[in-house]
């Protein structure tokens, strides 16, 4: 009856806030500022992701529980901000329709105020059954991981009727010179010589698209991708063709590469591998 009265101040609304009198689906008293208010399936979706946040359990107790604040976009995204990426994947492994609920949430819900932050959650779901954030994953297309492992691709399948949505928040289909410049430099990482061996004869199979593209060629030129007569892979500018000219006036103080075929020379040649001594 208090609250129905036009005269009440926001002051003492402010007192009401503090005051234990909204009870939680924990059957627990809480203070009206601690606790959510929201529909019936959005408390039954973020109990399963969120069981220690608070929601009232009888969202109709008349105009008491509009003092609680709603359950929104931003609230929901700092909550799971909390939790780890294993967390997310032992959810998706106990209940595989959690993603797909919560981002049609997301969806129906939507504020571009919130990308930034949506992109970094690992809550979308790939085709290899793991889950990641949107930033590492691709749109399904015609061109398909020659190499395999290296690209996540999106599983378009349980996110059917919101692909404009993805695509919204900035996602890319999967194309040969996004492979390159955004899968192939997890090869060049680290030390698998047999990844890095297969990605090298790929690149030597679309010498094509590395002599059209300037941006692609000059990554590459930052990997360590030349495979030395030594065993050791080093940057193409580091490196000389493995000559007896280059041998004869350089000596054993410098890296050299053989090169096999002539497509792999006109590999070299792009990327900047020396063919002569710089005198």
């Amino acid at each position: 009856i208090f609250l129905n009265k036009s005269s009440t101040k926001k002051e003492e609304k402010d007192d009401i806030k503090k005051c234990a009198i909204i009870i939680g689906y924990d059957n627990v008293l809480w203070p009206c500022k601690d606790i959510y208010r929201a529909e019936l399936d959005v408390v039954e979706l973020f109990q399963k992701i969120l069981p220690d946040v608070p929601f009232v359990k009888n969202p109709s107790d008349g105009n008491i529980v509009k003092l609680c604040p709603e359950f929104s976009i931003n609230i929901a995204l700092n909550q799971l901000y909390d939790l780890h990426c294993d967390d997310f994947q032992r959810l998706y492994l106990k209940d595989e329709t959690i993603p797909r609920k919560l981002l049609f949430w997301f969806y129906k819900n939507w504020h571009d105020d919130y990308k930034a932050k949506l992109l970094k959650l690992p809550i979308f779901p790939a085709t290899d059954g793991k889950l990641y954030p949107l930033v590492k994953l691709k749109m399904p297309s015609d061109f398909k991981d020659p190499i395999g492992g290296l690209s996540h691709i999106i599983d378009i399948s349980q996110l059917k009727k919101i692909e404009d949505f993805l695509y919204n928040l900035g996602v890319n289909e999967l194309t040969l010179e996004s492979y390159i410049l955004e899968c192939l430099p997890d090869v060049f990482d680290n030390n698998n010589i047999d990844l890095r061996e297969k990605a090298v004869e790929f690149l030597i199979n679309n010498l094509r698209i590395i002599d059209e593209n300037y941006e692609i060629k000059q990554r590459l030129k930052q990997f360590e991708l030349i495979k030395c007569t030594d065993g050791q892979f080093r940057r193409s500018s580091d490196v000389y063709l493995n000559t007896h000219e280059n041998k004869d006036i350089l000596g054993n103080e410098f890296y050299y590469t053989e090169a096999n075929t002539e497509q792999m020379k006109a590999f070299y040649r792009l990327l900047g591998v020396k063919f002569k001594p710089d005198i």
